[in-house]
């Protein structure tokens, strides 16, 4: 997965649409004051362009990683967004509104990191990160600090790689949480501190603790249970086998795998779903299970075939070529790959980014 996948798929996860607000003026704007009236009605242009813009975001989000039809719908959408919210930091900034100014600031960061395609467009999401962070300090929006402390670790983790700093930034928040008692930034919080641990002990450099990710995943499904955040559960229990299966403990992996699916089920989550049958497979391959591995990586195809997620199905198809070729089935090995690589250059080709193939083992059958 390329970085600016991984920033997108992490985005998801902390989009804030709770964020958005209903409001209902207790007078017309006819019996206010005509200076009351334009300030009034600025102010129900903001809050209506605001929603506008989380509409069209999350439906974006949601077309923008399927297949090429729907890339472009959702790119549409994302660019809508973003009109939306220029427009409403207009208003903000008439109304002399900071805490709406910063928050708006800090959902066009969000789109700028999405469709960020070069080093100018990247640069001003992490200013408009920045400038959301330094107004929440100035108006004292603690509610507000946090969540773009998080948005700051997401770059560092997302796109720089850069650990140590994404960690930095997710101590700070969950610091600030804790006092807040936000407890489902925390959960979210927690989740990445453990992602985060996990890639820096990839690291050459790293003498730390090596169950950190653990114990950050554990803090956070704990949390999830106790607040009955469903989704949280599901990502920290998926967290957690991936951990359990680098040990390798398998068994203790697929049990949380198994627990991560069965509430993503529940969820109705398509696209997790998608991607927790395609990672069953993969354990059960590398524990020597070839029928299952390709059970569960036929079952992540189908799904993806069903929701037109072509770089899923790509995955899926070049995950049951490496099967095939373990077998020593090379025509059925070469005929998965080559349907893979179709997909790749289709999606390299409109979309761009890395391969969108699984695996990337040596194919003798080629």
């Amino acid at each position: 997965m390329t970085s600016r996948q991984g920033l997108l798929s992490l985005v998801m996860a902390v989009l804030i649409l709770p964020l958005a607000v209903s409001w209902s003026p207790s007078k017309s704007l006819a019996e206010l004051p005509g200076q009351a009236q334009t300030s009034q009605a600025a102010k129900t242009a903001a809050e209506r362009l605001l929603n506008l813009g989380l509409k069209q975001y999350s439906l974006g989000l949601q077309q923008y990683s399927l297949g090429l039809q729907q890339h472009s719908l959702g790119l549409q959408q994302l660019e809508a967004a973003l009109q939306s919210w220029q427009q409403a930091l207009g208003f903000y900034r008439q109304l002399q509104d900071r805490q709406g100014e910063g928050r708006v600031l800090g959902l066009l960061g969000d789109v700028y990191m999405i469709l960020a395609t070069n080093i100018d467009i990247y640069d001003q999401g992490i200013d408009h990160y920045q400038r959301s962070l330094a107004i929440a300090r100035e108006t004292k929006d603690r509610q507000g600090e946090v969540k773009a402390l998080m948005r700051l670790g997401m770059v560092g983790y997302g796109n720089s790689g850069n650990y140590n700093v994404a960690i930095g930034y997710y101590e700070q928040s969950l610091t600030l949480a804790r006092e807040i008692k936000d407890r489902q930034s925390e959960v979210e919080i927690l989740w990445q501190l453990g992602s985060n641990y996990a890639g820096l002990i990839t690291t050459s450099n790293y003498r730390g603790d090596h169950n950190k990710p653990i114990e950050y995943y554990e803090q956070s499904l704990t949390l999830a249970r106790e607040i009955k955040d469903r989704r949280g559960e599901g990502w920290a229990l998926w967290a957690l086998a991936g951990s359990y299966s680098s040990g390798p403990d398998y068994n203790k992996a697929i049990e949380y795998y198994e627990q991560s699916l069965a509430i993503t089920r529940e969820r109705k989550d398509r696209q997790f779903e998608v991607e927790l049958l395609r990672s069953l497979g993969h354990t059960y391959q590398e524990m020597g299970d070839d029928g299952k591995a390709m059970d569960y990586y036929q079952q992540s195809l189908a799904l993806a075939r069903e929701r037109k997620d072509r770089r899923a199905e790509g995955s899926a198809l070049g995950a049951l070529g490496v099967v095939y070729e373990g077998l020593g089935d090379c025509n059925k090995a070469i005929e998965y790959y080559e349907q893979s690589l179709a997909i790749e250059r289709e999606t390299k080709a409109h979309l761009g980014g890395a391969p969108v193939v699984f695996y990337s083992e040596p194919r003798s059958c080629l």
